[in-house]
């Protein structure tokens, strides 16, 4: 699946804000835990599929959270 700029973007954004809350604020999410101390270098992020409307997306995350079952950035 071919994504476009703005999409690789917008990833790299949020990805640059999970990274810099994790290093700036004391959060025990596992995200964050697992970001200082394994560093941004452990993890490969990239999009999966792009989803219009937050509903939408939502809905997919749930389903993609109950198909992998990860350990990180989950609702636990």
């Amino acid at each position: 699946m071919c994504f476009n700029g703005n999409v690789r973007k917008t990833l790299a954004r949020r990805m640059q804000k999970h990274l810099q809350r994790a290093l700036s604020e004391d959060k025990n999410w596992s995200l964050s835990v697992a970001l200082r101390t394994d560093g941004p270098e452990a993890f490969v992020f990239g999009p999966l599929e792009v989803v219009r409307g937050k509903a939408a997306a939502h809905e997919l995350e749930t389903q993609l959270i109950k198909e992998y079952n990860p350990v990180l950035n989950t609702f636990k």
